[in-house]
């Protein structure tokens, strides 16, 4: 068998909901524990809910295991929703606040940050119930650090399933975690021989999201319908990463008080806002910036097909099909929507000799 043998995409004859479903039920007899990585967001409030199902299926009377890790940059209208879950007797939900390594995007650089760092100002107080490292625990912690500790101190035991709300439409990236085996491709081992990773509704898009949460008359987070009327994509996350910080100034019209907190502690954000578009123009010829576009104008159908054409040019760029003069035909060929006809693949206009 080749090394390199691409494997068609193959459909289910089944609806990803009944898929879903099918997946948590596999979820209850392979583990001995699960929770969900909750982030209040309308993807893992969707596992929440299936996975309660999934008990209430297999005669499960525990309750629901949680983990929230609370990133200090977080809305107030997020916050509280969380909250509401917390509250909930049928959630048992860990809320852990540590000092963790971050990052933030100012005018074309990342650099690091400490959410919930000692030596400065919070944006927030953090919350009596939260979760704070041991005494001695001085941190700062990482993305690896941090998800041991939040397992340790969960109580999750035997082996565990940790449930996300990943799904692959959302990037290519995120595509290509669950496109590389051929067998049970939505779960993934991780470094603690203990967990397993699982994305059960990966091959969801995010209209089968809110379709779901309509029918089982499931009350999202409230920060989706200000990110709707400021036409902003719809997602819970930090206002100063790399994929968030470009629109920071949409923050003054969803939650300007937030908006205010956030740059009093961050004020190198006010001249992200100021001058991140001019900056842009100037670059126009870069990755970032065509991805960027593609993102903001291409129909969502048709979204996973256009990034896959666009990591297609970036794989040969790198590789010297394309040079920087083939950028005005790059930029034409999506604006036309000519990509659509190429069949995946661009066709370089020049080479080298």
């Amino acid at each position: 068998m080749s090394a390199n043998r691409v494997y068609p995409k193959r459909y289910l004859d089944i609806d990803v909901l009944t898929a879903a479903r099918k997946r948590f039920d596999l979820l209850i007899e392979r583990y001995d524990d699960q929770y969900v990585a909750f982030s209040g967001g309308k993807d893992s409030l969707s596992c929440l809910h299936l996975l309660k199902e999934a008990y209430a299926r297999a005669g499960i009377t525990r309750k629901v295991k949680v983990q929230f890790y609370d990133e200090e940059l977080i809305p107030d209208c997020v916050i509280n929703f969380v909250d509401e879950y917390r509250r909930k007797d049928w959630v048992e939900l860990y809320w852990f606040v540590f000092p963790l390594e971050s990052n933030k995007y100012v005018l074309g650089k990342v650099s690091g940050y400490i959410q919930w760092d000692p030596n400065r100002p919070h944006v927030r107080t953090p919350p009596p119930w939260g979760i704070k490292p041991d005494r001695g625990q001085t941190g700062p912690f990482s993305q690896y650090t941090m998800s041991a500790e939040m397992l340790r101190r969960s109580g999750a035991r035997g082996r565990i399933a940790g449930l996300t709300g990943m799904r692959a439409d959302e990037s290519m990236n995120r595509y290509c975690a669950n496109a590389g085996t051929l067998v049970d491709n939505w779960i993934h081992h991780t470094e603690d021989p203990r967990l397993d990773s699982c994305n059960p509704i990966y091959d969801w898009t995010e209209n089968d999201v809110m379709k779901f949460l309509g029918q089982e008359e499931i009350r999202y987070c409230p920060q989706y319908d200000r990110q709707l009327y400021s036409r902003t994509a719809l997602r819970v996350s930090t206002p100063i990463h790399t994929g968030s910080a470009k629109r920071i100034g949409q923050w003054r019209k969803m939650d300007p008080e937030f908006y205010e907190r956030v740059t009093r502690i961050f004020p190198e954000m006010l001249s992200q806002e100021r001058y991140y578009d001019s900056l842009k123009n100037e670059n126009e010829h870069t990755f970032e910036a065509l991805e960027e576009w593609i993102r903001a104008n291409v129909d969502e159908g048709k979204l996973t097909r256009a990034m896959r054409v666009f990591n297609n040019f970036e794989n040969r760029m790198k590789k010297g099909d394309f040079s920087e003069a083939d950028w005005p035909h790059i930029w034409e060929h999506f604006r036309a929507g000519s990509w659509l006809k190429m069949g995946g693949t661009l066709v370089a206009v020049r080479r080298e000799a």
